[in-house]
């Protein structure tokens, strides 16, 4: 396995996440505020709100970290079929996310009240998506390479729920959800494969 490179884990940008998703666990993610986060944290306000000054601007830098440690990881196997890599690159987001899970139910089930604060809602997940079927090893743009993106969409955010409800150490439940609807992806996918595959050329007679 690739080494991973150790990092410092006590960064503003960490204090202000661990803070502000503590907060939307005990306290509800629409009354978490730069202030509450500022004093959780033990941060000045001018710090939080130079580049998380908002709910929407907080969870987009959680996203973008969850996309950073998705395509990290080592690149995938070209040899493995499509569902096995795109479990690896998926489990990646969901362990980056892992420490997070109290807050990010909290977020999931304030997001039909406030979509436009949410770097889950539909236009953060499928800029996500677009990178994992490319860590994939799909070409993302591609006709097969989009249909995998919108089939891994659905897969995501068919999976989401069930992780932020999962306690476990090892996210078993979560694992098990993935590989459930990856093989049903796979099957969808199989199919668009052969509906956009060239016609055989036909030889005179």
């Amino acid at each position: 396995m690739a080494r991973r490179t150790k990092r410092n884990k006590n960064t503003v940008e960490d204090r202000v996440l661990r803070a502000a998703m503590d907060l939307a666990a005990t306290e509800g993610w629409g009354t978490v505020t730069t202030e509450a986060v500022a004093r959780r944290a033990k941060l000045r306000p001018e710090q939080v709100a130079e580049r998380h000054g908002s709910r929407r601007a907080i969870v987009a830098a959680l996203a973008a970290r969850a996309d950073r440690a998705m395509i990290a990881g080592e690149a995938a196997d070209p040899a493995l079929p499509w569902r096995d890599r795109l479990f690896e690159v998926l489990m990646r987001r969901f362990e980056a996310l892992a420490p997070y899970r109290p807050g990010l139910k909290s977020v999931l089930n304030e997001a039909p009240r406030r979509p436009c604060e949410s770097a889950l809602g539909a236009r953060g997940v499928g800029r996500a998506m677009g990178k994992a079927v490319e860590a994939a090893g799909f070409a993302p743009r591609s006709p097969k390479g989009l249909a995998a993106g919108l089939l891994a969409g659905a897969v995501y955010v068919g999976v989401l729920r069930r992780f932020v409800e999962d306690d476990s150490p090892d996210l078993a439940p979560t694992m098990a959800a993935l590989d459930r609807r990856l093989r049903q992806a796979e099957s969808a996918l199989a199919w668009f494969g052969r509906l956009t595959e060239p016609a055989p050329e036909r030889r005179p007679a």
